[in-house]
């Protein structure tokens, strides 16, 4: 038995492993599917319903629906450790402009997931925060909102 290249062998193959230590794992994306198409219903913390509708049009943008609105807005999309194989992200945000409803006050609105689960097939859930100045409820920031994530509804005025 030749033991000089059993031996590197060994060591060479016990190490292979670990040099894709430390990086991303290659199960986790910084994105959502493309073409994802689904509707949140949040429950503020004073029960006041919120509801906010989302398609992915790319890896960093999504065109929302909020509320009742027949037309969409365009919203930023920042994905934190999406794991495509349990369905589950650490975060998502959507970031656009909001009216408040004077033509010069154009103020930053938001809809961040926290630890959501069945982001893209079945009914999903996540603790979340809204800002949206258009809706009285959510003129300041609401944190500790409930989400149900379900499949993509159109807004009521889009139905006729």
């Amino acid at each position: 038995m030749n033991s000089r290249l059993y031996i590197p062998a060994l060591i060479t193959l016990g190490l292979g492993p670990l040099s894709g230590c430390g990086g991303s794992s290659s199960s986790e994306q910084a994105y959502l599917p493309i073409g994802l198409q689904r509707t949140l219903d949040i429950t503020l913390p004073d029960g006041n319903p919120y509801v906010f509708s989302f398609i992915t049009t790319s890896e960093s943008n999504a065109a929302i629906y909020t509320g009742t609105s027949p037309t969409s807005s365009t919203a930023s999309v920042h994905v934190i450790n999406y794991k495509p194989a349990s369905d589950t992200a650490e975060q998502i945000g959507f970031y656009w402009s909001s009216n408040d409803g004077t033509t010069t006050s154009h103020l930053d609105a938001l809809v961040v997931l926290y630890n959501p689960h069945n982001i893209s097939k079945g009914l999903g859930s996540a603790t979340c925060s809204v800002r949206d100045a258009e809706y009285t409820e959510t003129k300041t920031q609401q944190d500790n909102c409930q989400a149900v994530i379900r499949d993509f509804r159109v807004p009521p005025q889009l139905d006729q």
